[in-house]
């Protein structure tokens, strides 16, 4: 998934399975740090000790999902929360609204171009009508 940092950089998590898992368990699975441009994997805490970035807020991005995951970049989280000047609770309310918002108003069939290997289109058993959204183009 895409990583953004709001100072200045991006990166990408991938999704691995977690050390000492069984072979064939993929339910014991955690993102991890990977930044191609630098060659880096495993090491979230380069840019705050290593740069010296003064971090701020960073984000981890889907199509269906943002997640907070500055703290998983810093080892002084309350001095990222003091340097971006929004309060923890207010940007909870907001990332909330925005989940909530992709989950409900995103179309969940492909259109245009996104056609499945067997010719169906994609979906997620919802129209277009289905979705609040949209309505006003109907």
């Amino acid at each position: 998934r895409y990583v953004l940092d709001f100072t200045d950089h991006v990166w990408i998590e991938v999704r691995l399975r977690r050390e000492g898992s069984a072979p064939t368990d993929f339910t014991d699975t955690e993102w991890v740090h990977a930044d191609p441009s630098e060659g880096v994997l495993g090491n979230p805490l380069m840019y705050e000790q290593g740069w010296g970035k003064q971090l701020t807020m960073i984000y981890a991005m889907t199509p269906w999902s943002i997640e907070h995951v500055t703290h998983r970049y810093t080892k002084d989280y309350a001095a990222t929360e003091a340097r971006r000047g929004i309060p923890e609770k207010t940007l909870t309310a907001v990332l909330e609204m925005v989940n909530n918002r992709l989950e409900y108003e995103l179309p969940t069939r492909s259109w245009g171009h996104g056609w499945s290997s067997n010719g169906a289109k994609l979906s997620r058993d919802r129209d277009f009508e289905d979705l609040a959204l949209w309505s006003h183009f109907a």
